[in-house]
């Protein structure tokens, strides 16, 4: 007989056990937040894991199954914040605690998961809602789907344009970001994809993009559903650091961040990191404002962050005037941004230690009735990829740095000749709307470009 305890001196509980092929596993509440933790058949200390985020109010597993693989799956209740209604929460874990995905179920009231059963490849949650029903308390049954299912390669499970690439100079390193379910997910490759690190998740929200810091460490930055904007990085390799909210909505008259952000980080000391968003809501006399801006702080201290208006203009909330900003940075740490102006691409660059410098329409009648704009660069080159509404086809423009003026063509009709040249590649993450997902390998001023379609 043994006894052995967790917890502080706040209330902490165990809620539901498991035991599996070397001890057990406990589901409960850690002071505020849920807990997974395992014990060996002695008793003793195997693992801790926490299961939401620090920033959130209250969260409590309130029940936990096994999955065949030897994975997790824990549902209960969250309160994102002090006045927030609860909601249903599930998490997915694997074998040991990492957190894979989770999951917030939301209604107009308090809801909450108390008990949950593994069927097939379905999960079933059985709680109470205030939110559905003939009133007041109702019980309540969820059936989630299998889109959520795991599978060994994570770009198939990036399915929805939910993601971003990037690649250590010279390598063939990858480091991926994409969204399972509401977590964002980060994953790793030594070998150009053809093996990755299992699923971790290192937030909650939508829309994620990554950076690499002047030692290869990944910064992630993302949105979620009421337009915030969120920050996170590794600060040595495998550890990830704290998660900054950098800017939220508080009342429905504040801005809202309307499309996914971009990133880049200009080595310094220390790093400068840069995260561009488009922007929607705030009224105004003639209308509602949408905005360009520049997110800027030191990559040791999110804290310091100042934002840095790049374009203003005022229209309808819907659509958009101002979106799907894309920035990179050339070898003499010139930046350069695209993004969409209603349906025109335009252009930006910035100097270290200045403002930004915004040139506007730069690629002629190929830029008009266009969307998803996407800029790389490459020695002394800047190219950018763009989707033509009208056709569907897919443009690039190319520009030496010594000119201000892009040359552009056709992209889909470029012939995939085999490259004369060896050594660096572009890697990029491109999605066609409302069609396949592409990674494109570009070889040597786009002279040679590889595809590869993920459905």
């Amino acid at each position: 007989m043994w006894l052995t305890w967790f917890g502080t001196n706040h209330e902490d509980e165990g809620t539901s056990i498991k035991e599996v092929s070397d001890g057990y596993v406990v589901s409960g509440l850690y002071t505020t937040r849920p807990i997974l933790v395992k014990r060996g058949f002695n008793g003793a200390p195997v693992w801790e894991k926490y299961l939401a985020d620090p920033t959130i109010h209250f969260a409590e597993g309130f029940d936990l199954e096994t999955i065949s693989d030897g994975s997790f799956i824990i549902c209960g209740g969250i309160r994102e914040t002090v006045t927030a209604n609860s909601d249903v929460f599930v998490v997915k874990t694997d074998r040991n605690g990492n957190i894979q995905w989770s999951k917030t179920i939301c209604g107009v009231e308090h809801d909450g998961g108390y008990s949950i059963e593994v069927l097939d490849d379905t999960y079933i949650i059985a709680g109470a809602t205030r939110s559905f029903g003939a009133g007041s308390y109702d019980g309540y049954l969820i059936k989630i789907s299998p889109i959520i299912n795991d599978t060994d390669d994570p770009l198939a499970i990036a399915y929805n344009g939910n993601r971003d690439l990037a690649r250590e100079p010279n390598t063939e390193k990858l480091h991926l970001v994409y969204t399972r379910m509401d977590s964002v997910i980060y994953q790793y490759s030594s070998n150009g994809g053809a093996n990755w690190t299992t699923p971790l998740s290192i937030g909650r929200g939508r829309l994620p993009a990554i950076a690499l810091s002047s030692d290869n460490l990944p910064s992630v930055t993302w949105t979620d559903e009421p337009g915030g904007l969120w920050y996170r990085r590794q600060i040595a390799p495998g550890v990830w650091g704290d998660v900054y909210r950098l800017y939220y909505p508080v009342s429905p008259l504040d801005p809202f961040v309307n499309s996914p952000p971009a990133i880049a980080i200009i080595p310094s000391n220390p790093d400068e990191v840069h995260i561009l968003i488009t922007r929607t809501g705030r009224i105004q006399m003639n209308g509602v404002a949408h905005t360009v801006e520049d997110c800027i702080f030191p990559i040791t201290n999110p804290e310091m962050r100042v934002f840095e208006l790049i374009e203003h203009g005022v229209g309808d909330m819907y659509p958009p005037l101002r979106s799907y900003p894309s920035i990179a940075h050339s070898p003499n740490n010139l930046l350069h941004l695209v993004w969409q102006r209603a349906d025109t691409i335009c252009y930006a660059t910035r100097q270290i230690g200045q403002s930004w410098q915004n040139w506007g329409p730069r690629f002629g009648d190929q830029g008009i009735q266009s969307n998803h704009p996407f800029v790389e660069t490459y020695g002394d080159s800047v190219f950018v990829v763009w989707q033509n509404q009208a056709n569907g086809e897919v443009y690039r423009g190319s520009r030496y740095l010594l000119m201000n003026y892009f040359l552009w063509g056709n992209l889909s009709i470029t012939p995939l000749t085999p490259s004369i040249f060896s050594g660096e590649c572009i890697w990029t993450c491109y999605y066609l709307y409302g069609q396949d997902f592409f990674i494109i390998r570009i070889r040597h001023f786009l002279e040679d470009i590889s595809w590869t379609t993920i459905t």
